[in-house]
């Protein structure tokens, strides 16, 4: 909780008016977290427990400050484990944690 007043107080100083959701790509992340993950939003909107990190206790989760998707290379990723090995491999930045879960599900 310290951890994610401290980011939100940065994203104010700073001007950061939108900020995206992160949710850790695994199978502990839960349903809450994983509906959130990819969605932005503006940072007057961001409601702690709700969909601001932490969602719960244990939460895993975190933010970033929002960037157009041109905006990203075509080299960005992001990391999520598998779960038989707990092996870590990239995907790409702009999959949510909706998509990773269907794409292990098969």
């Amino acid at each position: 909780h310290i951890t994610e007043s401290a980011t939100m107080e940065t994203y104010k100083e700073h001007g950061i008016d939108e900020i995206q959701f992160v949710a850790t790509l695994d199978e502990r992340t839960c349903p809450d977290c994983g509906y959130w993950d990819g969605q932005h939003y503006p940072t007057k909107e961001a409601i702690t427990g709700v969909n601001y990190p932490p969602v719960h206790p244990n939460c895993r989760c975190t933010t970033v400050a929002y960037l157009e998707p041109d905006e990203f290379s075509d080299e960005s990723y992001r990391i999520a484990r598998e779960g038989g090995t707990g092996e870590w491999y990239k995907v790409p930045e702009s999959m949510t944690y909706m998509e990773w879960k269907e794409t292990v599900g098969k």
